[in-house]
């Protein structure tokens, strides 16, 4: 399978409609006569593309549909990781080596190891070669074995190296030996582990591990598992793994023990960017001390980590940053402060597994702050009691705050009132959200104010951040115009001053505000009315990972009680597909508002 076969395969199976030829055309830059070549030629293989009317369909099962994707993504991969694995386990290698290892031709070879060497920079090592020696790897070593279990399949290869051993079998021993000290782990950190200990084990013989032991502090009961752990390897497997590994693989496990001022000023930091926060965004974090405990033993645990380039990988970290907007900002700052005090660098998995406390804190939050709400009945007072007495019993976040037939409305006030709900039906009554329920109140009216009080922002408020001033059809080649055109226009308005302009910018350049759906959304704090700036690009851009057309810019007023609903809810309206291709075709302010 080539690579675009692979990218047609993945657009049709992330898709439920038809696309069309020059839809795919469009977002893969080809014509849409090379697509139809294409999909012929993927047919003549295995028949699992259908054409219709209005384009095309990948007709196979939901199981089927992930595991074309899945072997798209291997195989694309698979010649950088031979050729990296080749690199990591000899000392030095020539490309006729290397080549005569992988079955690729040399040419082949020497044009993957361009984008190899880009990779090695990432991690500070650097591809040497040596006369009549070959190729070698040079730098830390605890930078590289990151490096191998970040960019290789650990698992495959080496079971092509030691395939009499049961696949389960180093699983087991971690396994045993957390179960026997009573250490608790997520399962993605000890698969973490069971990674480093395959990789240790492909290493050591060519290069052990050296750990600074005047430099390190390992719980005891944490190193006491890694060392039965190894002893019952090298029992196993006839191998003979050194001392100093225990001290490695215990820090890998977040065994590492920050000395007690280590702590406290990791405490102290911790702290101060929340009382930030709070001041910032008009929050309150401090008071909640299960918050403060669980952030700085979360941390805490990070930072050890981190000490010896280990990165816990987040698999739901695209989902938090779209959806759980404000707790990833407020994770965000958070980290800053850590880095510019103590010079950890948090990856934005880290980032989005720290969000998650904040968006519990969220939940906590929204559950204590009770809705105003208005009931309207017809049925007579003991309905209304009754519906009343229901909604309070079933929904504790709610406070009803008068129950009134529908001709008493006329000269009531609803500044106060959140939403209204009622036994009639209205679509609004003074610009206000009307929940129609049966007069008994059944399960599907329960679920449908909940989904409304969870998923809503006020609509006249989302209304008054967008006017035509601040809606742009932008050309542009980057990333970098599109901020720089962005931030002059901000400053020519006086929404933000030149410091502010500068800030975005080199934020953007550390914590990418790309969200998918095509879609960036840069921010800031303003201390006037909150507003919205959209820019619609006319072709889409490389914004970091993604393509990005859309670039929604919020100047967020936290004193604003809707303000920080904001982002969630735009990523909710693009979570349509069909919204999405709309709001980046549409040509005039008035409909791209529309769809919204």
């Amino acid at each position: 399978m080539s690579k675009l076969d692979g990218e047609i395969i993945k657009i049709l199976a992330e898709n439920s409609d038809p696309v069309s030829s020059a839809k795919l055309a469009e977002l893969l830059d080809v014509s849409p006569r090379t697509i139809k070549r294409y999909i012929k030629m993927i047919n003549e293989q295995d028949a699992i593309i259908t054409s219709t009317k209005n384009g095309y369909l990948l007709e196979v099962s939901p199981a089927k549909r992930e595991s074309l994707v899945y072997d798209f993504k291997q195989n694309f991969n698979h010649l950088n990781q031979d050729i990296f694995y080749e690199l990591f386990i000899h000392k030095f290698q020539t490309i006729d080596q290397i080549s005569e290892n992988t079955y690729y031709n040399r040419n082949t070879v020497s044009n993957a190891l361009k984008g190899i060497r880009q990779v090695l920079e990432d991690y500070n090592l650097e591809l040497k070669s040596e006369n009549k020696k070959g190729l070698s790897v040079q730098g830390n070593e605890i930078n590289t074995r990151q490096c191998m279990v970040e960019n290789i399949d650990i698992d495959y290869y080496f079971y092509q190296k030691y395939k009499g051993i049961n696949q389960s079998f180093i699983h087991q021993c971690i396994i045993q030996q957390l179960r026997k000290n009573k250490i608790i782990k997520r399962s993605i950190e000890i698969d973490l582990l069971e990674k480093y200990i395959k990789v240790s084990i492909l290493r050591e013989p060519m290069l052990p591990i050296e750990v600074d032991l005047d430099n390190i502090s390992i719980n005891i009961k944490t190193l006491s598992a890694i060392e039965h752990m190894i002893s019952d390897i090298n029992m196993a497997m006839g191998l003979d793994l050194k001392e100093n590994l225990k001290y490695y693989l215990a820090s890998v496990l977040g065994g590492q023990v920050l000395s007690y001022s280590e702590y406290q000023n990791l405490e102290k930091i911790v702290l101060e960017a929340l009382g930030h926060i709070e001041k910032k965004y008009n929050e309150d974090l401090l008071t909640n001390q299960k918050l403060v405990n669980n952030l700085c033993q979360h941390i805490k645990d990070t930072c050890q980590k981190l000490r010896v380039n280990v990165h816990v990988e987040n698999p739901l970290k695209a989902v938090i940053k779209s959806k759980y907007y404000m707790a990833y900002e407020y994770a965000t700052i958070l980290t800053e402060k850590i880095h510019l005090a103590l010079n950890y660098d948090f990856s934005e998995d880290e980032i989005a597994y720290i969000a998650l406390h904040f968006e519990g804190n969220n939940i906590h939050k929204s559950q204590i702050m009770k809705r105003k709400i208005l009931i309207i009945c017809d049925n007579g007072v003991g309905t209304s009691v009754l519906l009343k007495d229901k909604i309070e019993n079933q929904i504790p976040e709610l406070d009803v705050v008068d129950t009134l037939p529908c001709y008493m409305l006329e000269n009531y006030s609803l500044d106060h009132i959140d939403f209204i709900i009622s036994t009639r039906s209205y679509d609004e009554i003074h610009s206000k959200k009307v929940i129609v329920v049966s007069p008994l109140l059944s399960e599907e009216d329960l679920e449908r104010i909940h989904r409304y009080m969870k998923n809503t922002i006020n609509i006249s408020y989302f209304n008054h951040l967008f006017n035509s001033d601040h809606f742009q059809y932008l050309k542009a080649e980057n990333k970098g115009q599109v901020l720089d055109i962005l931030t002059s226009k901000l400053c020519q308005e006086n929404l933000i001053s030149a410091k502010i302009a500068e800030d975005i910018i080199e934020r953007e350049n550390h914590f990418s505000t790309e969200i998918g759906h095509f879609t960036a959304i840069p921010h800031c704090v303003v201390s006037e009315p909150s507003f919205i700036y959209v820019l619609v690009l006319e072709k889409p851009i490389i914004w970091k990972n993604e393509k990005v057309q859309m670039v929604f810019f919020g100047g967020i007023n936290p004193n604003e009680e809707d303000s920080k609903k904001i982002f969630s809810y735009i990523n909710k309206q693009l979570s349509n597909p069909d919204t999405v291709d709309a709001l980046r075709k549409v040509n005039t302010f008035d409909d791209f508002k529309q769809l919204l």
